[in-house]
C-alpha cells in the first residue's frame, strides 16, 4: 500500500493562510481586551486552576490590598467547589474545608464595610465549621459596627466556648457590655483578657474608660497610665486620661493629656473638645473657643475593638490582632 502525499485543491491553499491569519487576530483582540478587564483574565484562567489556587490568589490579592480583585478571586474558589442542590439553579458548598474560603471573603468585605456580604460569609463560614473562632469574632464585631449588642455578645460568648483563652473575644465582649450599661461584667471581661495577656494597651485603655464610667476615676487613672506605658502613640488613651483627671480636678494635668493627644493625631476633635471645656473651666475663654471651632467636625471612631487577621487555612485559631 503506498502513502500518498496529499494535494491541495486549487485555492486552497490560500483559504488555509486567511485561516491562519483571521484566528491570529482574533487571537490578538481577545488577549488586549483581557489586558484590560481583570476579570475577564480570571475568567480566561478558569478551565485550568483549582480551588486552591483562586483560594491562594485571593490571599496574595488581600495582601496587596486590592480587594475588589480578591472578592472575585475567592468567589471562583468558592465556585470551584459548589454542586446544584434541588434543582440546577441552587448551588451550596458541603466541604467544611471551605469555610476559610468564605471567611477571608467576608473579611475583604468587612474591610469595604460590606457589612451585609461579610455577615453572609462570615454565617456561611460558621454553617460550615461552628468551631471557627475567627469567624465568631468577625461576626461579633460586625455587630458592634451595627450597634446590635446583645447579638455582639451571643457570638463573642460562642467563641468563648470554642477558645477560652481568646484575648479578642474578652475584649470585644467587654466593649458590647459596656455599650450597654453593663460594667461590672465588661470590667470582669477586659480583666480575663489581661489576665491572658497583660501586654495590650487597647484592653488597659477599654477597662480605664469602664472604670471611669463606674465612677472609679483612680482606678481609670492606673489603667490609662499602663496603656499609655504600652504604647505612648495610643492617642485615646492620652485623651481618656484627661477626661479622669479633669474629674478629679486636675485641669493642668488633664490640658497636658489632651495636647499629647492632638499631638498625637491632629484630627481627633474629641480632644479639641475636652481641651476646650478644661480651659474654660480655667478662665481660659480664647483659647476655649478656639478649640472649640477646632473640634468641629466627624465624630472620631474609637480605637477600641480587636480585630482578627485574615486566615491562611494553616492556623486553626490564631488569636493575633491589629488595631482597629
Amino acid at each position: 500500500m503506498h502513502v500518498r502525499a496529499y494535494q491541495p485543491m486549487k485555492g486552497e491553499t490560500q483559504m488555509k493562510y486567511l485561516l491562519i491569519l483571521a484566528t491570529l487576530f482574533l487571537g490578538a483582540v481577545l488577549l488586549a481586551n483581557f489586558a484590560h478587564d481583570p476579570a475577564a483574565a480570571d475568567a480566561l484562567q478558569a478551565s485550568s486552576r483549582s480551588a486552591e489556587d483562586y483560594f491562594k490568589q485571593g490571599l496574595n490579592l488581600y495582601q496587596q490590598g486590592d480587594l475588589e480583585r480578591a472578592i472575585r478571586a475567592y468567589d471562583l474558589a468558592i465556585r470551584s467547589l459548589t454542586q446544584p442542590v434541588d434543582g440546577a439553579e441552587s448551588i451550596r458548598v458541603i466541604d467544611p474545608g471551605a469555610a476559610p474560603y468564605y471567611y477571608n471573603r467576608g473579611v475583604a468585605h468587612y474591610d469595604r464595610r460590606n457589612w451585609e456580604g461579610a455577615l453572609a460569609d462570615f454565617s456561611e463560614a460558621l454553617r460550615l465549621n461552628p468551631r471557627y473562632l475567627l469567624a465568631w469574632i468577625k461576626r461579633g464585631n460586625i455587630r458592634l459596627n451595627l450597634g446590635e449588642d446583645e447579638e455582639a455578645i451571643a457570638d463573642f460568648t460562642e467563641a468563648l466556648r470554642v477558645d477560652p483563652r481568646s484575648v479578642l473575644a474578652w475584649n470585644n465582649r467587654g466593649l458590647a457590655r459596656h455599650n450597654i450599661g453593663e460594667m461590672a461584667a465588661a470590667v470582669a471581661d477586659y480583666t480575663r483578657a489581661l489576665d491572658l495577656d497583660a501586654k495590650q494597651p487597647l484592653v488597659f485603655n477599654n477597662r480605664g474608660s469602664a472604670k471611669h464610667d463606674q465612677g472609679n476615676w483612680v482606678g481609670a487613672l492606673r489603667d490609662y497610665d499602663q496603656a499609655i506605658a504600652l504604647d505612648p502613640r495610643l492617642a485615646a488613651a492620652w485623651n481618656n486620661r484627661g477626661v479622669s483627671r479633669r474629674a478629679l480636678d486636675d485641669l493642668a494635668g488633664a490640658i497636658a493629656d489632651y495636647t499629647e493627644a492632638i499631638r498625637l493625631k491632629p484630627g481627633m476633635s474629641i480632644a479639641y473638645r475636652n481641651r476646650s471645656a478644661a480651659l474654660k473651666e480655667m478662665g481660659r475663654d480664647e483659647e476655649a473657643r478656639q478649640d472649640f471651632v477646632r473640634s468641629i467636625g466627624p465624630a472620631d471612631a474609637p480605637a477600641s475593638m480587636l480585630e482578627p487577621p485574615a486566615d491562611d487555612g494553616r492556623k486553626k485559631s490564631p488569636d493575633s490582632f491589629g488595631r482597629d
